[in-house]
């Protein structure tokens, strides 16, 4: 059975709508990585990770709406919270890695 999307047609608003619900949850869930890491980490290398995160920010600000025009709003999202989840990844590998030598 085929599903009918004709009421998710892409209007500028549901457009908007949809891109402000993605960016609160990616954004709210960082928020709560952060709390985390700044308790698990120890303050001092919980702040070196926020740092290097919002560096990150700050470059790819500049060139993020060249990507965009090129690639797109969806594919630039999605490659945007790859790194999200490669931060994630990288947490879990510290955690798991704790007791052991890298």
């Amino acid at each position: 059975e085929i599903v009918n999307f004709t009421m998710f047609t892409p209007t500028p608003l549901s457009q908007v709508v949809l891109m402000g619900l993605v960016f609160f949850f990616v954004f709210s869930a960082f928020l709560t990585i952060q709390a985390f890491a700044s308790d698990t980490y120890g303050e001092d290398l919980g702040s070196k990770m926020a740092t290097a995160l919002y560096l990150s920010f700050s470059f790819f600000s500049f060139v993020s709406p060249s990507v965009t025009n090129k690639l797109g709003a969806k594919m630039t999202m999605f490659w945007g919270t790859v790194g999200y989840a490669g931060l994630v990844a990288a947490s879990l590998l510290y955690f798991e890695n704790l007791d052991k030598k890298l």
